[in-house]
């Protein structure tokens, strides 16, 4: 589980490998994750959050899109969709 101010979430293998790939090793790192910041069970609540998720992106110092870690056989294809 990852703790956050001594709360504890479930996270995916994904998030988690984002996390430890995105963590500083000696500093601490403000992020947003929409799997962890917004409640996923409430509809009510990830209706009005996805209404806020542009502003958040627009507002953030650099915004990540987590698709995973390249394998050989892709060779980057992701990284170059997005260039």
């Amino acid at each position: 589980p990852l703790v956050v101010n001594d709360d504890r979430f479930l996270v995916t293998s994904n998030v988690e490998t984002a996390l430890k790939h995105l963590r500083y090793p000696d500093t601490a790192r403000t992020v947003w994750i929409d799997s962890i910041c917004i409640d996923q069970r409430n509809v009510i609540e990830k209706n009005a959050q996805v209404r806020l998720m542009g502003n958040i992106y627009k507002q953030g110092t650099r915004v990540v899109a987590w698709i995973g870690m390249e394998n050989e056989e892709e060779d980057g294809i992701g990284t170059q969709a997005l260039d």
